[in-house]
Order: C-alpha cells, then sequence, then structure tokens
C-alpha cells in the first residue's frame, strides 16, 4: 500500500490532496477484517471542513473502507510546515503501520466499529 500525495503551492489555501493506493492482495485482506479501518494522525495548524482552525487536531482517515472507486482525499493547513509534517507523517504511516496491521492481523479481527490505527508522539 502506498499514499499519493498531489503537492501544489498553493498560497492561499494550503491543501493538502492524497490518494491511498492499495497494492496486491491489500484490498482483499481489508475485506476479510470485518470491519473499517481508519488512520488517525496529530495534525498541527488544521482547518477543519467547517472552516475552524484548530492548534493540534486528530485526524482521522478513512483506510477501508472509503467512499468511491478511489481512496482520494484532502486536509487543509495555516502553515507550510505544518502541512509538509503532516504529509510526511501520512506516507511513512501508510506504508509501515497500515500496510504492517493489514498483513499482520486475523481475518474477523476487526469489530463493526472499526480499527483505529493510531500515530503516537513516538512513531512521529
Amino acid at each position: 500500500m502506498r499514499c499519493e500525495v498531489v503537492d501544489s503551492e498553493d498560497t492561499t489555501t494550503l491543501y493538502l490532496r492524497y490518494e491511498l493506493v492499495f497494492e496486491g492482495k491489500e484490498r482483499e485482506l481489508c475485506k476479510a477484517l470485518g470491519g473499517p479501518l481508519w488512520l488517525v494522525i496529530t495534525a498541527r495548524d488544521y482547518v477543519d471542513v467547517s472552516g475552524t482552525q484548530h492548534e493540534e487536531m486528530d485526524v482521522e482517515i478513512p483506510v477501508f473502507p472509503h467512499a468511491g472507486l478511489r481512496n482520494r482525499g484532502q486536509v487543509k493547513f495555516t502553515d507550510y510546515e505544518s502541512r509538509r509534517a503532516f504529509w510526511e507523517r501520512l506516507q511513512g504511516a501508510v506504508c509501515d503501520e497500515v500496510t504492517n496491521f493489514i498483513y499482520d492481523a486475523a481475518p474477523g479481527s476487526v469489530d463493526v466499529e472499526g480499527h483505529f490505527i493510531r500515530l503516537t508522539a513516538a512513531s512521529a
């Protein structure tokens, strides 16, 4: 599994657009887990959907299932450094923590409420 990021130097909005791409048998492994899978990353200088600015906030990214045919999303920031740090954490987490969880988890091990993969300060 990998994360593709569309970088932009938009000085007015500071959006970060991304796509989580399944490779190989990862989609089938996610279906077999039994429940939804989320990635939670703490972001600084984050702007939520309603336009409210947060100094620090946990951003929940749906890994599986996701709306639409492709797992695309976007996040908005007020600072370039915060956007860059989130970008690096997102790509690292998808390649490491999420992929490892998908391959290590037993089929049916995720309950209906889902499983949240949280990045701790140590994994930053």
